[in-house]
């Protein structure tokens, strides 16, 4: 059995520990519930904020993703466009006639084409076989063409392509 109340109060008494009013124990309770309200609301608070930090990060991460992707497509039609201007020259220079400057720009559009081989079967011909005028001027042709099919075809992937600017003045009224 527990001690008697009066027996703990007189204990207290005698250390000058003083008792306690009557209905003070519910202030504390009061008190200690209002304290366990305001940290729940605190550390709800904190979880939104996590939450949209966490969230900025995701957007953050993704639109370096989408950017990187829109370089390297960047990358890639510029490397197409300058194999295209060398195989132009390529192409006006065989008309020429001369084995001499074709040759030149051919030796260069070896060097474009590094690890274009799979998407430029046809220009990687002309870079390996062809050694007569007319054996340029057909392999320049269709290589001419597929360029122009690989470009075609990096122009139509929507989200990589790029945006129309200036495009305001052509709003409908």
């Amino acid at each position: 059995m527990g001690k008697p109340p009066w027996l703990s109060r007189l204990a207290n008494r005698r250390l000058g520990i003083p008792s306690p009013s009557p209905g003070s124990g519910d202030t504390w309770a009061a008190v200690t519930g209002i304290a366990a309200v305001a940290t729940v609301i605190v550390a709800t608070i904190g979880l939104y904020f996590a939450w949209k930090a966490t969230k900025a990060a995701k957007d953050t991460v993704e639109i370096a993703d989408k950017a990187r992707r829109a370089d390297e497509h960047d990358r890639l039609v510029r490397r197409l466009e300058r194999v295209g201007e060398l195989v132009e020259e390529v192409h006006h220079q065989a008309l020429v006639g001369s084995p001499d400057y074709w040759q030149k720009h051919r030796n260069r559009l070896r060097q474009a084409v590094v690890g274009l081989r799979d998407q430029l079967p046809l220009t990687v011909q002309l870079v390996d076989t062809a050694i007569t005028v007319d054996q340029a001027r057909a392999d320049a042709a269709g290589a001419r063409q597929e360029i122009d099919t690989e470009l075609e075809k990096l122009a139509k992937i929507p989200e990589l392509a790029p945006e129309r600017r200036h495009s305001w003045w052509r709003r409908s009224a």
